[in-house]
C-alpha cells in the first residue's frame, strides 16, 4: 500500500516558515512514501512550489492557489 500525504500549505515570507518547510520536505523527500497533495494557501505560485518540491525528490499534486 502506498501512502500519500495531504496537507494545507500556508507559506508566508518569513524565515521560520521556510525553515519548517525545508525540514518537512527534506524528511519527506528521503522517504519511500514521497507523494504529497498540497492545498496551496500561501503566497508562492504553484509552479515555483512544484519546482522546489522536485528539488527535494517529492512528487506533488497541488490543488489550488488562493489569492491573499
Amino acid at each position: 500500500m502506498e501512502i500519500i500525504h495531504t496537507m494545507p500549505l500556508s507559506l508566508f515570507d518569513t524565515e521560520g516558515n521556510f525553515n519548517m518547510m525545508k525540514e518537512c520536505f527534506e524528511s519527506l523527500g528521503n522517504s519511500s512514501e514521497n507523494t504529497v497533495v498540497l492545498y496551496n494557501q500561501g503566497y508562492m505560485e504553484n509552479e515555483v512550489l512544484r519546482n522546489k518540491l522536485i528539488n527535494y525528490g517529492i512528487f506533488s499534486i497541488i490543488l489550488e492557489k488562493v489569492k491573499i
